[in-house]
């Protein structure tokens, strides 16, 4: 699921908006040191991806927080990515 800021108004499964979920998610992003990942957050069993192609906000519900931290301190976060999220936590 992409998290667009130009529509932001359904509500989550979270009980927030996806206007609020994204303010909040561009508040609290952790910058990787990648050459195809921006950044990424992490809240309520859900990963955000924002790569450096777009503004956009990749949402993958499911993830274990565990894949979370992996992803953060992998070698190459877009690798890492690419072999256990994605295709897989939608």
């Amino acid at each position: 699921m992409v998290v667009d800021r130009a529509l932001c108004s359904h509500a989550s499964p979270l009980g927030q908006t996806l206007e609020t979920m994204t303010k909040r998610t561009a508040e609290i992003m952790i910058y990787l040191n990648s050459s195809s990942i921006r950044a990424v957050d992490y809240a309520g069993n859900h990963l955000f991806v924002q790569f450096h192609t777009s503004d956009k906000f990749y949402d993958h519900p499911g993830v274990p927080y565990s894949i979370f931290v992996e992803l953060v301190n992998a070698t190459s976060p877009g690798i890492y990515y690419n072999q256990h999220i994605r295709g897989r936590y939608r």
